[in-house]
C-alpha cells in the first residue's frame, strides 16, 4: 500500500503513513474567520452641577464647611462641574463655598420652581458631547438629569425630584443620622462612615450611569407621578393612557399659577 505525498511522490507502507501524520501536524491551523465581538458605545453623563443645601454643606455649630465638602469642590472645579448653595432666609454667617453660586430661597425648604430657576441661570461654557466629544461651542445650561442635590430633609428631596434632578441624602449634622423621612426616598442615602463620613462620595460616583443610579432622572413627585419641572404640578394623563399633550400640560400649569 502506497501513500501519496503530492507532486507524484509516493511512500510505501507504514513509513508513508508516518510521514503523512508528520506533515499534517506541521501545518499551521487555519485562521479564524469569526468577526470580533460587537461592542456597544455607552455615553457616561458626568455630573454637570452639584447643588448643596446649607445643612448639607455647613456644620451648623461651628459654621465651617463639613468634612468632605472642600474635596468635592476641588473635584468639581477640576471636572468642570458647577457648584451652587441654596441659602434660606435668616441663615447665619458661615464659611463660604469657593466658586459656588449662592441662591436664596423664599423659605426654609427650596421649591421645584426655585431649583429649576437656579439651573436655568447657570451656564456651562464648554459642555462635553457624546462619548467625550466636544459639545456646543456656545455653551448651555446644565441638563436637569445631570444635576445632583445634596439634601438633608424631605422638602429638599421633593424639590430635587420634582425638578428632574438626582438627590443624595446625607445626615443634617456631623456624626448624626440620616432623616428617616428621606431614607429610601432620595435617589441615594449616605449615612455614618469614618473619615469624611457620608460626604466621602466622589464626584465621579454621581455620573449616569454611576455608583448610585443607571438611568437619567425624570421629574416626579414623592408618589412617583410625573410633574411639570417648572412648577411641580402633577402632569395629567390622557384618557388613552398616553402622556398628556401640550394643551393638557399648559392647563395644569395655568391652574397651578392661579392657585398661587
Amino acid at each position: 500500500e502506497f501513500y501519496s505525498l503530492g507532486a507524484g511522490r509516493r511512500v510505501p507502507g507504514a513509513a508513508g503513513l508516518f510521514v503523512m501524520l508528520l506533515l499534517c501536524a506541521a501545518r499551521p491551523a487555519p485562521a479564524s474567520r469569526r468577526s470580533a465581538p460587537a461592542k456597544m458605545l455607552r455615553n457616561i453623563d458626568r455630573c454637570e452641577a452639584l447643588i448643596f443645601t446649607t445643612s448639607s454643606a455647613v456644620d451648623q455649630p461651628t459654621s465651617r464647611l463639613r468634612r468632605g465638602v472642600s474635596r468635592l469642590l476641588a473635584e468639581a472645579s477640576e471636572d468642570g462641574a458647577l457648584i451652587a448653595l441654596l441659602e434660606p432666609p435668616g441663615s447665619p454667617e458661615h464659611e463660604p463655598l469657593p466658586g459656588a453660586v449662592t441662591w436664596p430661597t423664599n423659605a426654609a425648604e427650596p421649591t421645584v420652581a426655585e431649583l429649576t430657576s437656579l439651573r436655568e441661570s447657570m451656564h456651562i461654557a464648554a459642555p462635553a458631547g457624546f462619548a467625550g466629544a466636544p459639545g456646543a461651542a456656545w455653551g448651555r445650561e446644565p441638563v436637569a438629569a445631570r444635576c445632583v442635590v445634596l439634601v438633608t430633609s424631605l422638602g429638599a428631596t421633593a424639590a430635587a425630584l420634582g425638578a428632574g434632578m438626582r438627590s443624595v441624602g446625607v445626615p443634617p449634622e456631623e456624626e448624626g443620622w440620616l432623616d428617616e423621612e428621606i431614607d429610601g426616598v432620595a435617589d441615594a442615602c449616605l449615612d455614618g462612615g469614618i473619615g469624611e463620613g457620608p460626604l466621602a462620595l466622589r464626584l465621579t460616583d454621581l455620573s449616569t450611569p454611576g455608583a448610585y443610579w443607571l438611568n437619567p432622572a425624570l421629574p416626579r413627585d414623592l408618589e412617583g407621578r410625573a410633574v411639570d419641572p417648572t412648577t411641580g404640578a402633577v402632569v395629567a394623563r390622557a384618557a388613552d393612557g398616553e402622556g398628556a399633550g401640550e394643551e393638557e400640560v399648559a392647563q395644569v400649569t395655568e391652574a397651578a399659577a392661579e392657585e398661587e
